[in-house]
């Protein structure tokens, strides 16, 4: 996963292996940041509640500003940026959590919220948690699918806001759902009847939403879902956007498309990698992802 904080700050995070001067690989680092120039390698530990210290390898990253970063690692830890630890918030159920919300299976993979006092966890087989600045409660999800991306934004027309999550599993059978989280922390559904796996969702408001997965597909107030068949039919793991007329979308077999609110335009140029998220903040799109068991980061740039 990857976070794009500011110009000269993006974080990506993932499971990164380097050899010693031996040939040995030495502990993965789980962080690779760069600095408007260059990226640096980083090692982030937690202490569990046995007092034994994890090297964190983040599936999930959500930066909230340059000292408040969030990350999903089976667990949801809190990273100041600068210090080699991080606050864990052990919500999971392993041997020596006595308290865990989660039950056996369910592990942290995405996290994301509007601040502080409103952070979500998504994981696997259903798992939903919320975070109001002091503590962690369980949401029902009504789903054992794995939760793989979650997104909300507030309409500044109405002031209401909206949280939906992806759920569905990759690579086996099971429910294929989009889980609309209100404000009461309850869960409901909205209708998804494409017959596809649905592996992320983007949007501004719930007038337009778009998602990735088993294809890409558009949903407007005055229409059903509609396919984007510009778009090679690969899986998808990953849509982000600047606006509802500036879209990116990646995925497998180096899929990297744009949507400029009335076409598609796919990037054949880019590296032919796995890429399994991406981030956008209007000037500059950070993709990562693999490619022959190498870590692979690709950045576009609006001049």
């Amino acid at each position: 996963d990857v976070a794009i904080v500011n110009d000269t700050l993006t974080i990506a995070c993932g499971e990164i292996y380097l050899r010693d001067s031996t040939g040995q690989y030495q502990p993965p680092f789980g962080l690779a940041i760069w600095n408007g120039r260059q990226w640096q390698l980083t090692r982030v530990y937690a202490t569990g509640p046995t007092g034994v210290v994890s090297n964190l390898v983040p599936r999930g990253i959500w930066a909230l500003s340059t000292t408040e970063i969030w990350l999903a690692s089976g667990g949801v830890f809190r990273w100041n940026g600068r210090d080699v630890n991080a606050t864990p918030y052990w919500i999971n159920s392993f041997p020596g959590n006595p308290n865990p919300i989660w039950t056996a299976g369910q592990y942290a993979q995405r996290v994301w919220g509007s601040s502080s006092q409103r952070m979500y966890a998504i994981g696997t087989v259903g798992a939903i948690a919320v975070f109001d600045g002091s503590t962690w409660q369980r949401i029902e999800s009504g789903t054992t699918a794995d939760i793989n991306d979650i997104w909300g934004s507030t309409d500044p027309g109405s002031g209401l806001r909206l949280t939906l999550a992806a759920a569905s599993n990759v690579a086996t059978p099971g429910e294929m759902k989009i889980l609309r989280i209100t404000g009461q922390n309850t869960v409901d559904t909205i209708g998804w009847v494409t017959g596809r796996r649905v592996n992320s969702i983007w949007f501004r408001n719930e007038r337009k939403l778009f998602t990735a997965g088993g294809g890409v597909f558009i949903r407007g107030l005055d229409m059903g879902w509609q396919e984007q068949i510009q778009i090679p039919l690969v899986y998808t793991r990953r849509v982000r956007g600047n606006g509802i007329n500036d879209v990116f979308v990646v995925g497998d077999f180096g899929v990297v498309t744009h949507f400029n609110g009335v076409s598609w335009r796919v990037y054949p140029e880019v590296a032919a990698a796995l890429y399994y998220s991406c981030d956008y903040n209007g000037r500059s799109m950070i993709a990562v992802g693999e490619r022959s068991a190498r870590a692979v980061v690709l950045r576009g740039h609006r001049n």
